[in-house]
């Protein structure tokens, strides 16, 4: 069954790949530039996105900062997807309530079926 959090049921896990995906389809550069921040003790990663939307025909800029590049790419992401599928130009994340097991989906398989295992 399908769980619905109202903001395209995007998680950290996934939003990159998404964003990304949606960006190749519109034809839109897709490296984010992450810039370090502060002291070497404790450094802050500022990361920017700056692109356009073909179908708003207007261009928005993001930007984030966090404590490490991969949290801070990842939290862009995360953040850039909830806002575009919050402005309908993005199809939401189709995930379910469990993680099925490789069982469950051989059994749907048409290997299942013929009996090939």
């Amino acid at each position: 069954q399908p769980v619905e959090d109202g903001q395209g049921n995007f998680t950290i896990e996934v939003a990159k790949g998404m964003l990304n995906q949606q960006l190749k389809k519109w034809r839109q550069n897709t490296e984010m530039k992450i810039v370090q921040d502060g002291s070497a003790h404790s450094p802050n990663f500022r990361a920017s996105l700056e692109f356009c939307v073909p179908k708003l025909n207007s261009w928005f800029s993001e930007t984030h900062v966090a404590t490490n590049k991969k949290q801070v790419s990842n939290e862009l992401a995360l953040m850039i997807c909830r806002k575009l599928y919050s402005l309908g130009v993005m199809p939401k994340y189709a995930r379910s309530a469990r993680k099925g097991t490789f069982l469950d989906s051989f059994k749907d398989s048409k290997y299942f079926e013929s009996g090939s295992f």
